[in-house]
């Protein structure tokens, strides 16, 4: 036959799950003036340890290497290719020239990034002159970069419960085999909870989809340690998310009205008005109203308990006192609220849908017998309920009163 040499070609394709698949293809080239040499097919397919997912870890190839060494210690080729992260493959070609019909060689690959070796292997390939596509020899791959002494992998919290929208961030341990701390390592996250996501950090943030389900950590080098995660109603109560320092608060807003259902003003400014923390609008403010307020004493101040919520209509113009939740997504919605007596002077109350003061979905003209409210919606994002207490008709002096609002999916 002629004289030829090895065109091998390294080929890496990169998909969701990792480097998925790696090739060496060797055709049959013309070699270069006075040399002899055979022809043959390589293809070989490097297995990554444990199914290791790059996508969901911090862990990242930037570089590859290949090294075909004639055994001995004759090196036919050596060289390495960026891997850029945008890049979906990448390739090495690299001219190999046969001495014989069939030859064994020495084949390493190197799967490197930040500028040291993360992943590597080599395997003796046999090179047969003339031979066809075969399935490909294996190259199995180990993990040998930060962590790779890892025996255990502890997870926390374990067993956790959280309320759909919330986040949560688990944390990690390792152990080498002399149960001695290890501080480097990846690991890639995963989870069965439908729509979930889970970011390289390990932070959880949960679809929409409520019961249990499994976080996992895979070290590269195959440990594992896995919890379980149990996703509950989302639950937004008026009274635990009170801020002092931010209004709106996530779906919670608070402001005032003119009238029953108009135009509504989200209160502006934060103060301490008879102890309580507060939220105004200095525009209108008269006696020490409107607000919204919380009691963060220890003790009970105008029939306001320690850690309470109160909303007080206006002495400047009569105007309604409003706490606003806006639906945060689509969904079906329990809806608990209580209005309590409260200070001496009597108030109304109503509850209202996306400002709807012409049909409440409830009101009261007093709430001396402490009324309460209790609804199933079903609402589209981005609509509200306004729960607005009024001066009654009997003036606005003495009308703190105390409120309880529970939304619950």
């Amino acid at each position: 036959m002629p004289a030829s040499r090895q065109d091998i070609l390294f080929l890496i394709a990169r998909s969701a799950a990792g480097i998925s698949l790696v090739t060496l293809l060797a055709s049959c080239a013309e070699a270069p003036t006075g040399q002899h040499g055979f022809m043959a097919d390589l293809q070989v397919q490097p297995i990554l340890p444990f199914g290791f997912a790059f996508s969901g870890s911090a862990l990242a190839i930037d570089t590859l290497r290949l090294i075909v060494v004639r055994p001995p210690s004759t090196t036919l080729a050596d060289t390495s290719v960026s891997f850029p992260a945008d890049a979906n493959s990448v390739q090495i070609r690299k001219s190999v020239l046969l001495d014989h019909e069939s030859e064994d060689m020495d084949v390493t690959l190197e799967f490197r990034g930040g500028g040291q070796v993360l992943f590597t292997g080599s395997q003796i390939v046999t090179l047969t002159a003339g031979s066809g596509a075969t399935t490909p020899p294996a190259i199995p791959i180990s993990y040998v970069g930060p962590g790779a002494t890892l025996a255990s992998l502890a997870l926390a919290p374990r067993d956790s419960t959280m309320s759909a929208g919330d986040s949560l961030p688990f944390r990690l341990t390792g152990i080498d085999g002399q149960q001695q701390p290890v501080t480097a390592f990846y690991v890639s996250w995963s989870s069965t909870g439908t729509g979930s996501a889970i970011n390289a950090d390990g932070s959880l943030k949960p679809g929409p989809a409520r019961g249990t389900f499994y976080v996992r950590a895979r070290a590269p080098n195959g440990v594992i340690d896995s919890t379980s995660v149990t996703v509950l109603n989302q639950i937004f109560d008026a009274t635990a998310d009170f801020s002092s320092t931010a209004n709106p608060n996530g779906p919670w807003s608070a402001g005032w009205t003119p009238t029953l259902g108009g135009a509504f003003t989200v209160y502006p400014s934060a103060q301490v008005i008879a102890t309580f923390d507060a939220w105004t609008d200095p525009a209108i403010l008269t006696n020490g109203s409107p607000t919204f307020s919380k009691n963060n004493t220890t003790s009970t101040n105008i029939s306001l308990a320690p850690g309470a919520i109160a909303l007080h209509p206006s002495c400047n113009a009569n105007e309604f006192s409003v706490l606003r939740w806006t639906a945060p997504a689509a969904g079906t919605f329990l809806v608990n609220a209580q209005f309590d007596s409260g200070d001496r002077g009597n108030t109304d109350a109503s509850v209202l849908k996306n400002g709807n003061g012409a049909t409440p979905l409830f009101t009261i003209s007093s709430t001396a017998n402490n009324p309460t409210f209790t609804q199933s919606l079903v609402l589209s994002a981005g609509e509200t309920l306004d729960f607005a207490i009024g001066t009654g008709g009997d003036g606005c002096l003495f009308d703190t009163t105390p409120i309880s609002v529970v939304v619950s999916e």
